[in-house]
């Protein structure tokens, strides 16, 4: 079966799911009704009208950047883009869409959701961003899934003890943090900790 995973430049593709909480299939339909070409990236207005195919409202799309007067340039102006950090911290109630230099990502409350990068880069130059008005909101179960590669130093007894973790959380598809501290040694709550930051291992 297709997958979203499947494709490279599918941040958009990643971001629509996030906000719909529609499968793969779905999302993919949806995308493909609307420009999108397999491992490419999509406009703005394409990747919107593809969310509002599956029932999805925006806000108005706001741009981050500023025009400064800037002398030594043929306009007399610069443009001035606020890094993904500085936007995030005003975002900090609600669900957007954020597009930054060659990516779209999701901000909930505040808090980057982008489940293809496993440390968000907050220096990124920014562009706009738009409000999700009907954003789905995932419901939590507390069962854990593998979503990214053990990225710990191949080889090491770090990798090792990690990857006891990953392999029990793929044998056991209804395993719980409680479940995976308790039959994996080593495997600490700090560990998974860090393991759920970069989105190596995410709550369904």
């Amino acid at each position: 079966m297709e997958t979203i995973r499947m494709l490279r430049n599918n941040c958009t593709l990643v971001a629509i799911k996030e906000v719909t909480g529609a499968d793969d299939a779905a999302v993919l339909a949806a995308v493909r009704k609307h420009n999108y070409k397999d491992n490419h990236g999509m406009y703005a207005d394409d990747y919107m009208a593809a969310a509002r195919d599956l029932g999805i409202k925006f806000g108005e799309m706001k741009p981050t950047f500023q025009l400064l007067p800037t002398s030594g340039t043929i306009s007399g102006w610069a443009t001035k883009r606020p890094t993904l950090k500085a936007v995030i911290a005003k975002l900090t109630k609600g669900t957007f869409f954020v597009r930054t230099r060659r990516h779209v990502l999701v901000v909930r409350d505040g808090a980057v959701i982008d489940h293809n990068w496993s440390k968000p880069s907050l220096g990124r130059e920014t562009f706009d961003y738009v409000e999700v008005l009907n954003a789905h909101k995932p419901v939590k179960t507390g069962v854990l899934k593998v979503a990214r590669r053990n990225s710990r130093k191949y080889g090491t007894s770090a990798w090792v003890i990690g990857q006891r973790a990953f392999d029990y959380i793929r044998a056991n598809p209804k395993a719980t943090a409680e479940d995976v501290l308790k039959n994996c040694p080593g495997y600490k709550k700090n560990w998974l900790a860090w393991d759920m930051k970069r989105g190596n291992i995410v709550e369904v």
